[in-house]
């Protein structure tokens, strides 16, 4: 027999159940693209250019992941080093003394990347942002359908 307010229940747990799962996906994207998705987005903002050389490059096997390490001079005059890891899909073969383009941040000096490398880096930002994005969102609309089940419950009481 149809009962209208079990039909209405079970569509309310349905419902929260699928937000659910989006924050969880949206989380998800969020978190694996952080690292470098706010490195992206530090340089954009605070991000300085500067010439620095190639100190070393070498190529490591497993899933095609390249190291560049590379030494730059800063505004404050001190030479920095770093070393960036990235996957062999980015078409960008350093050789050791060249003399690359550097973007580094000024408040942040852990952030530092080759300017070659910065512009790939966006595609991590955008999947961040849209993880961010997509658990705002479903976070909220969650809220609303665990505040829609309360007050069906409280209306059940009187049935």
């Amino acid at each position: 027999m149809y009962n209208p307010h079990e039909a209405r229940q079970d569509f309310l747990y349905l419902r929260n159940i699928i937000l659910i799962a989006f924050v969880v996906m949206g989380t998800l994207m969020a978190a694996l693209n952080a690292r470098q998705g706010l490195a992206f987005a530090v340089l954009w903002l605070d991000g300085k250019k500067t010439i620095g050389e190639i100190t070393g490059a070498k190529r490591a096997l497993p899933y095609g992941i390249r190291t560049v390490s590379y030494s730059y001079r800063g505004i404050e005059g001190a030479t920095q080093s770093a070393k960036k890891e990235y996957t062999g899909h980015v078409e960008y073969h350093p050789v050791l003394g060249d003399r690359v383009e550097v973007r580094y941040s000024r408040h942040f000096p852990s952030i530092t990347t080759v300017t070659p490398l910065w512009s790939h880096m966006r595609y991590e930002f955008a999947f961040m942002t849209s993880g961010v994005i997509i658990l705002v969102i479903a976070g909220g609309l969650s809220i609303l359908a665990v505040l829609s089940i309360v007050q069906h419950k409280q209306i059940n009481k009187f049935y």
